[in-house]
């Protein structure tokens, strides 16, 4: 092990012994004791290269890409953006109204009506941002049914959007223009809003799948 190790050096003396504080210009030059192995291992490439994979981005490129995002947050992307969220909102209202008999497990519900809620919230803070008159928001009353109350979530998100369309639509028309930071800010709400209803979405697929399998097993 001594005579492969590049590093190692001669007894150095007394470890037992603490001796004073030395600075560096009087320390003696310490030698390796293999000499040609040292100077192979200090020869070999750096390997700092290879602990990113081919196609990982440096820390400028990603502070390029967020300016980027920042560019291209426009009034198109974001009417775009709520085309997007309309349909999401129309397929999980589908699924809520075309299943008979749905029912949820305690943990569904809670979890449904946690992300229908955030998703609702997100689209009203995208339309407050454009001064928009919202109303009252939906009512989450416990004694509503949990399939009435994620409806009324939707259905506000339904409208919220389209005014929200309108008021681009005006704008656009008056050849007026939103500043990028509130493009922006609409833009990630909208983003937040949309995840959250796909996840809904997914969530619903798997409990209406699982009651037309106990269906079927029942017939």
């Amino acid at each position: 092990m001594v005579d492969n190790d590049p590093f190692y050096t001669e007894d150095i003396g007394n470890d037992n012994v603490v001796g004073p504080t030395k600075g560096f210009e009087n320390e003696t030059n310490i030698k390796p004791s293999n000499p040609q192995a040292f100077q192979s291992y200090m020869q070999q490439p750096l390997e700092s290269k290879a602990m990113l994979p081919p196609d990982a981005m440096t820390p400028m490129q990603l502070m390029g890409n967020d300016k980027n995002l920042a560019y291209s947050a426009n009034m198109g992307s974001v009417n775009n953006q709520s085309d997007e969220l309309l349909n999401n909102i129309q397929n999980v209202k589908n699924k809520l109204n075309n299943t008979p008999n749905l029912k949820f497990e305690s943990f569904q519900r809670k979890l449904l009506n946690t992300k229908l809620a955030s998703s609702n919230e997100n689209i009203r803070a995208a339309a407050k941002q454009l001064k928009l008159k919202m109303g009252k928001p939906p009512a989450s009353f416990n004694s509503l049914t949990p399939v009435t109350r994620f409806l009324s979530y939707l259905s506000d998100g339904e409208r919220q959007i389209n005014k929200v369309k309108a008021k681009l639509s005006q704008i656009s028309s008056s050849n007026k223009h939103l500043k990028p930071a509130d493009l922006m800010l609409i833009q990630v709400k909208m983003s937040q809003a949309q995840q959250e209803l796909e996840y809904s979405s997914v969530l619903l697929g798997k409990v209406t799948e699982d009651i037309k399998q106990m269906i079927n097993i029942q017939l």
